[in-house]
């Protein structure tokens, strides 16, 4: 890179011409006012483009060690809306490891700390957290309102949750993992290369699928063992997912170069590094990427009833549209200590421990499962409730801004419930907090 003073400039102005393997280029420098202008310094590098930055709304999940990372850099690169997710709580171990975390911050909600803490470090972001698990309380929509969602997880089922959310919605993941001094990032682009089921080897999935067939109280547990791992390393890795979402956000400049399918290692105990490539499972499950989406903005979560949206479905689909569920729905459960059975239609994944055990001897009761909801005699028999068809979508653990897939005779529908967007995404949080500055702003 070179400065050319050759050619005309303008007030306040500088022309660089940019040199290298590929054909120079110009870029107009707006000089800033460095005591005024947090960001000015980026102006100066050649392939920057600052409202890319500002307007670009990337996805956390995960605020943990790397997590914090992750954080701390998109806020200090100014990436104007940035989501936060998490489902857990701040405890003293984490402390060693998590630059946003403080002392008092015990026993707090990460995503909600981690938001916060990014907020007051740069006050010009807009930020929106959410507590919860993205497994099965996440909508859809968000994702797909997404440039970049970055991966800062521990475990295989949340990756792939992850993967299959972003591939149906054709969004960039950036997956990240660390333990003790070893790191990965792997970039996953929908349609290019390898995603992260393509990664499974048959060890992996057969650990999976045991998990998968455990009881629903073991299943409760399944995620709760500890990764060793280093603040040194959580730098180096969250570093590395955070430039390459940065390279995804100016996805049209050819000089930033991602490559999709492929894994960057690092070593640091002999501080080595290479990147190799996966290979594309053409049959893989988690290639299926949703048809046009259908944006009903009558259509609420906690509003809209399973005979509504049935009804709208079939509008799409034909008159024997079925509602096709990705979540596991628990329409009853059967006690076989005491012969009894209850219905409960609700998803596994907000049933608690008491809820599975049986109220009269305290065996756990065994639960009939359903992925799909129609309006049968003989659905509605097995869900043990005539008022099935009454409870809205949100009762039975669809969440908000999500995309319902219908599919009958006459096709398929992708119905996303667009009535929730205002409520649901907002990067508003803490905005109006004096702690961290009145910088109310604007849904994009």
């Amino acid at each position: 890179m070179s400065m050319d003073d050759s050619k005309e400039s303008y007030p306040g102005q500088i022309r660089l011409t940019l040199t290298g393997n590929r054909v120079p280029q110009e870029k107009v420098i707006h000089i800033p006012n460095l005591k005024k202008d947090r960001l000015g310094t980026f102006d100066f590098i050649s392939w920057w483009e600052r409202p890319k930055v500002q307007s670009a709304k990337v996805m956390v999940v995960g605020a943990g060690a790397l997590g914090n990372e992750v954080l701390k850099n998109l806020a200090l690169m100014g990436v104007g809306n940035i989501f936060v997710t998490d489902f857990d709580r701040i405890e003293a171990a984490n402390l060693s490891r998590s630059v946003l975390f403080r002392e008092e911050d015990n026993g707090k909600r990460k995503a909600e700390v981690a938001a916060r803490a990014i907020k007051e470090l740069n006050p010009n972001i807009n930020v929106q957290f959410f507590h919860g698990d993205i497994n099965n309380e996440f909508g859809l929509g968000i994702y797909r309102r997404m440039d970049v969602v970055i991966g800062c997880l521990d475990n295989r089922e949340a990756r792939l949750s992850v993967n299959k959310a972003c591939y149906r919605v054709n969004k960039p993941w950036v997956d990240g993992a660390i333990q003790e001094l070893l790191g990965l990032v792997r970039v996953f682009v929908p349609g290019k290369g390898a995603c992260f089921d393509c990664t499974l080897n048959e060890i992996a999935r057969q650990e999976m699928e045991a998990r998968a067939s455990c009881s629903i109280l073991a299943k409760k547990n399944i995620l709760s063992g500890k990764v060793p791992t280093t603040p040194t390393i959580s730098s180096i890795i969250g570093a590395i997912q955070a430039q390459e979402a940065l390279k995804l956000i100016h996805k049209d400049n050819e000089r930033l170069q991602v490559q999709p399918g492929k894994m960057i290692h690092f070593n640091g105990f002999t501080n080595d590094m290479f990147i190799s490539a996966y290979n594309e499972n053409e049959d893989c499950e988690s290639h299926w990427m949703y048809e046009e989406i259908i944006e009903r903005k009558d259509v609420k979560a906690a509003v809209t009833t399973l005979s509504e949206i049935l009804e709208i479905a079939r509008s799409y689909a034909g008159a024997d549209a079925e509602l096709q569920l990705d979540t596991e729905l628990i329409l009853t459960f059967e006690c076989d200590n005491c012969g009894t059975k209850t219905p409960v239609a609700k998803s596994w994944s907000v049933i608690t421990p008491e809820e599975i055990r049986c109220p009269d001897c305290g065996m756990e009761r065994q639960p009939e499962l359903a992925h799909y909801i129609t309006d049968t005699e003989e659905f509605l028999k097995n869900a043990l409730s005539a008022n099935f068809l009454s409870k809205t979508l949100q009762d039975i653990g669809i969440p908000p801004l999500h995309i319902v897939y219908a599919r009958g005779s006459g096709g398929e529908a992708f119905l996303e419930l667009t009535g929730d967007l205002e409520t649901t995404l907002h990067f508003s949080d803490f905005a109006d907090d004096p702690e961290v500055g009145d910088t109310r702003c604007q849904v994009l």
